[in-house]
């Protein structure tokens, strides 16, 4: 799917979106729309782009996504369905009522923070499940007002939530040119196991070496290279903790043809060797079961 600018069409007689996404796999565009989105996934797991940050998703994960932010999910290889709900509304849709509201001050401030992107915790996505299963079997007035309550939880998660991309990142909406980084998207997730370089991207895209360069900088807030090395990484650490293979094949699967380089870079994003991470997350799981 090319397509970048995406249109967001209400539902009739309501002022938001409400979906239900199910597919076997979740392998839409790098896009972008004016409209915010909350994003909860039920089914499934991946890599998770919003602007310049590359995350793994899993259930449960949750996230407001800001006007023209752009994202993107990515659903592993593999047979497991994916589903996610999601809202998608326009500041127009509330009215006046955000300036005129003592009361939604809070969310006016939700708002404002979500040009980032916002990740919330655990717990204020336990609680909204519960709201947006309830939203789906609602109409009319009692949706508005489930949709107000969820706004209103994801506002007052002071704790319970972090920032997305880097405080230096600026969504960019340049049509043409994030057309040819979608392109780039996925050429990589569908070539992540082979050796991929900066010329072999140029010539894809059929640009120069520099310019390819400026575009992921502009559009992603990083270079070409460490871009590719951030999802490899992303996707050996999701290895790491879902399977049993060794970390040499693991290497080899992210696209590494040595494994010194391998070992450093992981460290360096994820602050643990391999060996550690995957350890740490074996000793984690432990604890949880005899908690």
């Amino acid at each position: 799917m090319k397509i970048i600018f995406q249109k967001v069409i209400s539902e009739e007689g309501s002022s938001f979106a409400l979906l239900d996404k199910r597919a076997r796999q979740f392998r839409g565009s790098y896009h972008f729309h004016p409209e915010y989105e909350i994003t909860l996934i039920i089914e499934g797991s991946g890599v998770r782009l919003v602007g310049d940050n590359i995350s793994d998703f899993t259930p449960g994960d949750l996230v407001l996504l800001g006007a023209n932010l752009p994202h993107q999910f990515v659903s592993d290889t593999g047979v497991k369905p994916a589903r996610a709900f999601v809202i998608q509304f326009s500041e127009a849709s509330l009215g006046r009522v955000l300036e005129q509201l003592p009361e939604m001050n809070g969310v006016a401030r939700l708002l404002d923070e979500s040009v980032r992107g916002i990740a919330f915790g655990r717990d204020t996505s336990t609680r909204a499940q519960q709201i947006l299963r309830r939203l789906f079997r609602c109409e009319g007035l009692p949706r508005l007002v489930c949709f107000l309550e969820l706004l209103h939880i994801l506002a007052t998660a002071a704790k319970d939530k972090r920032a997305i991309c880097s405080p230096g990142y600026h969504p960019n909406a340049d049509a043409h040119e994030n057309h040819k980084i979608n392109r780039a998207l996925n050429f990589i997730h569908e070539r992540l196991e082979e050796r991929i370089t900066l010329p072999e991207m140029a010539e894809f895209l059929n640009v120069a070496c520099a310019t390819c360069n400026r575009m992921f900088r502009k559009s992603l807030g990083k270079s070409f290279k460490k871009f590719l090395i951030e999802v490899r990484i992303s996707h050996a650490s999701k290895l790491l903790m879902e399977t049993d293979c060794t970390v040499l094949d693991i290497a080899n699967q992210c696209g590494f043809v040595n494994l010194s380089n391998f070992n450093r870079y992981f460290k360096r994003l994820k602050r643990k060797t391999p060996r550690d991470f995957r350890r740490a997350v074996l000793q984690n799981g432990k604890t949880r079961e005899s908690g």
